[in-house]
């Protein structure tokens, strides 16, 4: 079981008015996760593929100029590594790993220091990162990509209205979640918090 500490201090999203979209990421994974970290203040320590996601991502920042912008469905395009955005439509920030600029539209692309599992959560991030880097640079985002770096796989995911609406839903859940400190439900799928490092925390959990 990872070790669980305290952060500083407590801290929530209205202090500045804006969720990021690792609290969505992991709201969808369980709404638990965000209430622990963004309302409680809790942090963990950082886990070994943490770490190794780190370097991952290092290597993946140098191989881009060995990626063709076909691999990304576009004839041409400018590379942007790790694009902060905060948006006021949203009330939502991100740090996006890669935005492929085309002439007509973008492309954003995540690494992922792991092998390939594209849950919900992964989903809703690109997602997030989509509405994100559209209103950034004033161009359509129709797809993102997820990069698995152990097993150098590559995930096409479509930005369409059906994820576009669920990453609203999960802005509107999320922050309601860390601005109120409701508690909320944990996630159904009870074999993720097998490995959640803030199982302590749920008295209804185990």
């Amino acid at each position: 079981m990872r070790r669980t500490i305290p952060a500083m201090k407590p801290f929530s999203v209205s202090e500045h008015g804006f969720l990021n979209v690792g609290d969505l990421k992991q709201f969808a994974y369980c709404p638990r996760i965000p209430y622990f970290i963004r309302f409680l203040g809790l942090r963990t320590s950082p886990t070994f593929l943490m770490e190794q996601g780190v370097v991952r991502e290092r290597e993946f920042d140098r191989k881009q100029k060995r990626h063709e912008t076909s691999r990304f469905g576009l004839e041409q395009g400018r590379r942007h590594l790790h694009v902060h955005i905060a948006s006021e439509r949203y009330k939502l920030t991100g740090i996006i790993d890669l935005v492929v600029e085309g002439n007509d539209e973008i492309v954003v692309v995540d690494c992922k220091g792991a092998k390939k599992f594209p849950g919900e959560n992964h989903y809703a991030q690109i997602g997030a990162y989509g509405l994100l880097a559209e209103e950034r640079f004033n161009k359509p985002c129709r797809k993102g990509f997820l990069y698995y770096s152990e097993g150098r796989q590559w995930v096409e995911i479509k930005i369409d209205d059906v994820l576009r609406r669920r990453v609203l839903e999960l802005i509107e859940q999320a922050g309601r979640v860390v601005n109120t400190g409701m508690f909320p439900e944990a996630t159904a799928q009870i074999a993720k918090c097998r490995s959640c490092e803030f199982i302590n925390f749920c008295g209804d959990r185990w």
